[in-house]
């Protein structure tokens, strides 16, 4: 493994090639970091050098996504970012009347904002109302996992007691270890492959609340731009945006005012 190198040049291609189908820029810092990302798939393919491996993702487009899935960070958790779902209870919520409430996460990894959304949602709305959540990322490994809905038992330590009672099952025999999501909740939720940076299906429809939170740090300014209008373009008018605490929308967008940390609402 560690007579596998890569030079500055396979470097900047590599560089270049995960830019061009994610947008995400890699910084020269991160040489070993990418190296050691991926040396497995060099290994995985019988490759000595990263240079037979750009060739490969060049031609071959199942090792490019997988790839990005190897590259791509997706550090999430059960109801992270409190303030957020106070807000959805205590502002959002008490005002959905008759139509479908619509939520979209969307760079929601492995599927623990959504489900946190949903177990809110369904508690706090009555058993009347309609509601509906999509949940999307470029990783199809993380997206595999939300559908599934099983995670480590260690992921629920921030889900509420009340929450745990009610909509996680703790597994058994070969699920040991692990919790399911209930079948209550995952019926309400769409999963979607989907790279922020391409134009975006109109099927997608508008949504009363979208949540983008810790993902346009990892972007320069210009794909910063694309992600946020094509984003807000779904947004429906009145509705709010969820960002992460370390991100901020100053001259990127006048879309949306700022009405709290982190939480915005288009004009």
């Amino acid at each position: 493994m560690d007579n596998i190198k890569i030079s500055d040049k396979e470097f900047l291609e590599l560089k270049q090639i995960i830019f061009q189908k994610s947008g995400i820029h890699i910084d020269t810092d991160d040489i070993n970091h990418i190296k050691n990302k991926l040396i497995d798939r060099l290994i995985y393919n019988n490759f000595k050098t990263f240079r037979e491996y750009c060739n490969y993702l060049i031609k071959n487009s199942d090792e490019l996504q997988i790839m990005i899935n190897n590259i791509t960070i997706n550090e999430t958790y059960f109801f992270r970012e409190r303030k957020h779902f106070e807000f959805l209870v205590d502002i959002i919520l008490p005002t959905v009347k008759y139509n479908t409430f619509r939520c979209w996460s969307a760079a929601g990894s492995n599927g623990a904002e959504a489900y946190s959304i949903a177990m809110k949602i369904d508690s706090t709305l009555s058993t009347y109302q309609n509601w509906e959540i999509i949940t999307s990322d470029i990783n199809s490994d993380v997206l595999e996992i939300a559908k599934n809905g099983i995670y480590p038992l260690k992921y629920s330590k921030r889900i509420p007691i009340e929450y745990l009672k009610k909509y996680c099952l703790k597994g058994q025999n070969e699920d040991e270890g692990f919790f399911k999501i209930d079948q209550k909740l995952k019926k309400r939720i769409s999963f979607k492959h989907i790279n922020l940076l391409n134009i975006l299906d109109n099927t997608l429809g508008e949504f009363d609340l979208i949540l983008l939170r810790n993902i346009i740090i990892y972007f320069d300014d210009k794909e910063k731009s694309i992600i946020i209008h094509n984003v807000l373009k779904h947004l429906k008018k009145g509705g709010y945006l969820f960002m992460g605490h370390s991100e901020s929308l100053y001259r990127i967008t006048n879309k949306v005012v700022q009405i709290r940390p982190s939480i915005y609402q288009k004009l």
